[in-house]
């Protein structure tokens, strides 16, 4: 048990560590009050900080410790009386006084009570003078903190200032009492950029202080560990040396963190803490198994006083970013199977208490995507509304034959990647996939499962491009669907209707406008047979825009009235999502003359429209609109540079081309450029191209010239689509 003695000499500022002027200044006006506490973990430089304050101090000081204390164990008091008589030697000044001394000493020894010594101590004369109480939380086993306000009360006048490493019960209920009492605890004590600078000067971290205190918190102890690690200027010739001095780091510092330099229950309880990013004191204690209250708070206790753990503003826990990194590194190679259980239990915990994101980054770390199936199937709306990106990242993550044996992750995926061009999907993969080695383990899967990798293989196809194979994928898949049992297709699930429709997109991309038609509407089927009503509008709003380009555009505006009867675009959606249902209300405004309303739905979507694969059609309508209310010189600007930047957009196919290509001609005609519009046609289909030229005739004044089945075109007359279905010129024949 540790011994707790006045130092005759108070120690001195150490001349080689940092002195930090912001702190003095911080002591010196916390330490008016009564009882000042200083508190951080174990190397927050808190000894440092009080032997450079108690150097400038006129008073005198008197100092108290327990880790200086030279007394033999054999002959210390007990800790209480030890404690008590080390605080009232520091502070009392008349020899006459030593009896009284003693007599409270002997009477806090035997435990009498606090209300019985405390009246003895009324009269003790002290001298105008600062006690600094050192490493507080090694007094352990009897009320210490309580004795220090007893002491205060006591003595008026009595100024103290406590190092402390652990939060106790005064700072906790501070509020409460009828002192004043001042605290500077980690945050405080944590370098800023600039000291963490200073102290990585002349080392080659000196330029990434902002870096190093982002890994470490701007704990000292851990700055100075990576600034000792860190070699000096011009070894290194990468200009980031930082991942390799954290490499030599991560090879000296789990010998810090495990037994026997730590208790097996801190370590368990760090491997526990660093699964999730922060931890609540309830999780922590789920992850640490079945151990006793006292030893799981003993361990937490442990961990933040050697400095391994952060406190956020809201209580939770955060092992220090550094010291996370090799805690399950470590973790990896000795037990693999108890870090996936653990990551198991953070994601059932994160998705009882309603975050589906963090359960799922936690459900696809685990040794089985059971639990991200789970995740997916009940949360899958919110997810794709709210979290799309991360959602897509994460499954992105997920070998691709890994992913193949569980639907609803592979769904959600090919789902998500729709939203922006899906440069991850490997196409190296995809195709060693569709060689006979992986046919085989295709073959053998269920049906369900066979149809969602389908789905994914047309999703990925679409992303790099390959629109065709794409299309032919899906008209494989639909057809293995309706072939498919019922027993199957509820294995699918919530997202059965999902499947179908995304299926259809890649359909309509080619231009198979029938199939995809077909598509979108037993999609809406599913849905409303399943109470989606979500789902449904944005499956009948595929079909109000697909109607739309068919030049169809009383049957797009009655899709468009189920939209609104199930409210779908009324509340805040996924712009993907929401993308189609403004095509189709832009096409029907502008068919009515309507070019502000139009202007307005496709502005709704054009802010995220270049990274979703639907851009043409945004972009296309967003110049017809500006066309149609006479303002063709921006919209001609617009295009252009878009077009300079195009092979850094989503994959569009032939077809999605010409409606650019088509926009471009219209828009030069319409700004007095009928040579550079004839030319810019020239690389349209024939039909197009003969359109254009009739309409640039027609401008000229030459109306013997367009052919006569232009002049069908003209009047808003329609073609047979290349891929089946009948296609509009455009996706608004009034402003084209």
């Amino acid at each position: 048990m540790p011994h707790f003695a006045v130092i005759p000499v108070p120690p001195g500022p150490n001349p080689l560590v940092l002195s930090r002027s912001r702190l003095l200044r911080a002591l010196d006006a916390a330490s008016t009050a009564p009882l000042t506490i200083l508190r951080g973990p174990a190397g927050a430089g808190k000894t440092t900080l009080l032997q450079d304050w108690t150097a400038a101090q006129k008073q005198p000081v008197a100092w108290v410790s327990a880790s200086r204390s030279a007394v033999p164990e054999a002959g210390r008091p007990a800790p209480a009386a030890s404690f008590l008589s080390a605080l009232l030697a520091a502070v009392a000044t008349d020899p006459e006084h030593l009896a009284l001394l003693n007599q409270t000493v002997q009477a806090a020894a035997v435990g009498t009570g606090r209300d019985a010594v405390l009246p003895r101590l009324a009269g003790l004369p002290v001298r105008e003078q600062v006690l600094v109480v050192e490493d507080l939380h090694l007094a352990g086993g009897f009320p210490a903190e309580e004795q220090l306000l007893d002491l205060i009360r006591a003595v008026p006048g009595l100024r103290m200032v406590a190092s402390t490493a652990a939060l106790g019960s005064v700072e906790k209920g501070r509020a409460l009492l009828d002192l004043d009492i001042s605290v500077i605890g980690p945050d405080q004590l944590a370098f800023t950029v600039a000291e963490c600078a200073e102290v990585l000067a002349g080392t080659a971290l000196e330029h990434q202080a902002g870096e190093v205190r982002d890994l470490t918190g701007g704990l000292p102890r851990w700055v100075r560990f990576l600034a000792l690690t860190a070699p000096v200027p011009g070894r290194f010739r990468s200009r980031d040396p930082l991942p390799a001095v954290l490499e030599t780091a991560a090879r000296d510092l789990p010998g810090l963190l495990t037994p026997p330099r730590v208790s097996a229950a801190t370590a368990e309880f760090l491997l526990a803490a660093s699964v999730p990013e922060t931890v609540p004191d309830p999780l922590a204690a789920q992850l640490c198994g079945t151990g006793t209250t006292e030893s799981f708070s003993q361990a937490i206790r442990e961990a933040e006083e050697e400095g391994f753990l952060l406190r956020t503003g809201d209580g939770e826990t955060s092992v220090i970013p550094l010291l996370r990194g090799v805690v399950l590194a470590h973790g990896r190679k000795t037990c693999p199977s108890r870090l996936s259980a653990m990551e198991e239990m953070c994601g059932r915990y994160f998705l009882e208490i309603g975050e589906p994101l963090e359960a799922l980054r936690h459900a696809v770390r685990a040794s089985t995507l059971d639990l991200a199936t789970d995740i997916i199937r009940h949360r899958a709306l919110e997810l794709f509304t709210f979290h799309g990106a991360e959602t897509r990242k994460l499954l992105e993550g997920i070998p691709l034959l890994r992913l193949a044996r569980q639907p609803a992750p592979a769904l959600a995926l090919a789902v998500l990647c729709n939203s922006s061009a899906f440069r991850r999907m490997r196409g190296t993969e995809l195709t060693l996939l569709a060689l006979s080695g992986a046919r085989a383990v295709f073959r053998s899967m269920p049906e369900a499962e066979r149809l969602l990798l389908t789905l994914v293989e047309a999703v990925g196809l679409r992303g790099c491009g390959q629109l065709p194979r794409s299309a032919s994928r899906a008209s494989s898949g639909l057809r293995a669907y309706a072939e498919m049992p019922l027993s199957e297709r509820e294995r699918i699930g919530p997202l059965e209707s999902v499947a179908v429709a995304h299926l259809g997109i890649s359909l309509w991309r080619t231009d198979a406008l029938e199939g995809a038609e077909a598509a979108f509407t037993q999609a809406a089927s599913l849905a409303a047979a399943k109470d989606q009503p979500h789902y449904e509008g944005y499956y009948h709003s595929l079909t109000a825009c697909l109607l739309a380009e068919t030049g169809n555009l009383p049957g797009a505006a009655r899709f468009l009235q189920l939209c609104s009867r199930l409210g779908w675009g009324m509340e805040e959606v996924h712009h993907y999502s929401e993308t189609p249902l403004r095509l189709a209300e832009a096409s029907v405004a502008l068919e009515a003359g309507e070019h502000a309303a139009a202007k307005a739905a496709v502005g709704r979507v054009l802010d995220q429209a270049d990274a979703m694969e639907l851009w043409p059609r945004v972009r296309y309508l967003d110049a017809m609109a500006d066309l149609a209310a006479g303002n063709p010189a921006a919209a001609l600007a617009r295009l252009e540079e878009l077009l300079a930047r195009q092979a850094d957009l989503p994959p569009v196919s032939a077809s999605e081309r010409a409606l650019l290509v088509r926009a471009q001609s219209l828009l030069l005609l319409a700004s007095g450029l009928p040579g550079q519009a004839l030319t810019a046609a020239g690389s349209l289909p024939k039909t197009d191209r003969e359109l254009v030229a009739a309409r640039i005739h027609l401008a000229g004044g030459q109306a013997e010239k367009p052919p006569r089945f232009c002049l069908g075109f003209a009047r808003g007359g329609h073609r047979p689509a290349p891929g089946g279905g009948n296609r509009a010129v455009g996706c608004c024949p009034a402003a084209a």
